[in-house]
């Protein structure tokens, strides 16, 4: 009876090789995924930033309408009152919102704060075309 005991404890746990192979294949599944959920939440990021671009525009248009005025300065103080603290929101993804006019075309032009980002404009045309284009690099 105790050599049938012995021998099930030695069966018991797992061997060494058994433990490193787990561990590099959680290494190897780890490598995929950390670059993967960074790029899912930088896509978010500049996903929310469109969006709250847009809602600049949109007040902006709005408030050409309300104000009766085309200047820039009032449009834009028109604009800040319908956000937090009367100003501009900051984008998600750093950098700052500027509201401009050319002709009939209002833009926004995201400016991220760090080197070595990316700067994009987004213009909207009076059919409502949204038009992203790089602007000059930081770096």
């Amino acid at each position: 009876m105790k050599k049938f005991e012995s021998k099930n404890r030695k069966n018991k746990g797992f061997t060494l090789v058994e433990v490193i192979a787990v561990i590099a294949i959680l290494g190897i599944l780890a490598a995929i995924a950390i670059p993967r959920y960074m790029d899912i939440q930088d896509r978010s990021r500049v996903k929310a930033d469109g969006a709250t671009a847009m809602e600049i525009i949109r007040l902006a248009r709005l408030g050409e309408i309300d104000t009766k005025s085309t200047d820039v300065t009032t449009i834009e103080n028109y604009v800040k009152k319908n956000f937090p603290n009367n100003a501009l929101p900051t984008p998600q993804s750093g950098g700052t919102f500027a509201l401009s006019k050319t002709g009939n075309y209002w833009t926004v032009t995201w400016t991220p704060t760090n080197a070595g980002d990316y700067n994009v404009e987004q213009t909207i045309n009076e059919s409502n075309m949204n038009t992203w284009t790089p602007a000059e690099s930081t770096t």
